[in-house]
């Protein structure tokens, strides 16, 4: 996203970066910590500490690993491509579980929460720009309604064509971040509805699941 004359979408971009960074790093700060005390324990105790210890282990790596890859969509939304190839699945609610908490922080809620955003299809190319674009629509939701409104968001799919709708938000001023969306997502579509605006996307770019569990 760099090379180009700024416009809504750099606007978008820059201020969704501002906004979650702080968060990335203060989750990985929190995440190198416990890995670090797990990792003492674990050796300290030893065999003793058992399956319980290899757990909490695997779960701290198992965060870490989710958060570079928050950081790599970071990195390319600010024109550094460290993903390569990488894919995440659950990658729509790992950037929606991050803006919830930006959320938060001004006295929103995300309703409902992160974990109910679907999958990530894996064959979906550029992986990370449909995240980035899901946390872009949030926080212009966001900033569209009245102070400590939460953020309310519906998913319909499709046979075709699978649509997140940001209820209640006002468009007032969203079309032109809208269009330059379907620019970055070929294939998507801007809606502007009497509930509120969103995208409609093709439904091959979801997985059957949500969160990791099947729908």
């Amino acid at each position: 996203m760099t090379h180009r004359e700024a416009g809504p979408l750099q606007d978008a971009t820059e201020d969704l970066l501002a906004q979650m960074l702080p968060v990335v790093l203060a989750r990985m700060r929190r995440a190198s910590a416990r890995l670090e005390s797990c990792s003492r324990a674990f050796a300290k105790e030893g065999e003793g500490r058992g399956a319980r210890g290899a757990a909490a282990l695997e779960e701290v790596q198992a965060q870490s690993e989710a958060l570079g890859w928050i950081l790599g969509v970071l990195a390319c939304a600010a024109g550094d491509d460290l993903l390569l190839a990488r894919r995440e699945p659950y990658g729509v609610a790992l950037v929606a579980d991050v803006m919830g908490e930006v959320l938060a922080a001004d006295g929103r809620a995300l309703e409902p929460d992160a974990t109910l955003f679907p999958d990530v299809a894996p064959r979906l190319e550029d992986g990370w720009r449909l995240p980035w674009a899901i946390g872009l629509l949030l926080r212009r939701a966001a900033r569209s309604l009245p102070a400590g409104a939460p953020v309310r968001w519906r998913f319909e799919r499709g046979s075709l064509r699978s649509t997140l709708l940001l209820v209640g938000a006002r468009p007032d001023g969203t079309a032109p971040l809208l269009c330059e969306l379907e620019a970055l997502l070929p294939g998507a579509e801007a809606r502007i509805e009497d509930e509120g605006f969103g995208m409609a996307f093709p439904a091959e770019w979801f997985g059957s699941t949500a969160g990791g569990l099947r729908t």
